[in-house]
């Protein structure tokens, strides 16, 4: 694999901070080394792209990690742990998890996406109009 990239300072200033900082979200990096965000992105993206760096997401955020190392598993947050095991016990569609929380849909929409991202749960097509979600 050809680095050519890490030359760079930003990048090189970058993959180094990561080295001995593994697990840090996007906004510390970002404050901690001074630069936009635009900027920051174009270099993690690269160096993703390229193989240096491993970035995990976590709901709104994203962590990064040396390529080589790996990545500790993730912990879900207590509502995702409730959403994930009424799941895991029966398929059910939005509404009727967000009836058995007691929450809003939205509330439960949002948690169920980061759940789905992470792969946790699987969005299937209901034999009638709409879906469910079940666990993988």
């Amino acid at each position: 694999m050809e680095n050519k990239g890490i030359y760079n300072k930003n990048r090189c200033n970058i993959f180094n901070f990561i080295i001995e900082n593994p697990g840090k979200h996007f906004s510390e990096i970002k404050r901690r080394l001074n630069l936009t965000k635009r900027g920051l992105g174009y270099h993690l993206e690269k160096m993703v792209k390229e193989g240096l760096i491993a970035e995990k997401p976590l709901g709104i955020f994203k962590f990064y990690y040396p390529a080589s190392m790996e990545q500790p598993a993730t912990k879900l947050t207590p509502m995702q742990q409730r959403i994930f095991d009424i799941i895991n016990e029966e398929p059910c569609t939005t509404d009727e998890i967000a009836d058995v929380m007691g929450k809003s849909k939205r509330s439960v929409e949002y948690h169920l996406g980061n759940l789905s991202k992470q792969g946790y749960i699987l969005k299937k097509k209901a034999k009638k109009k709409g879906f469910y979600w079940h666990a993988e």
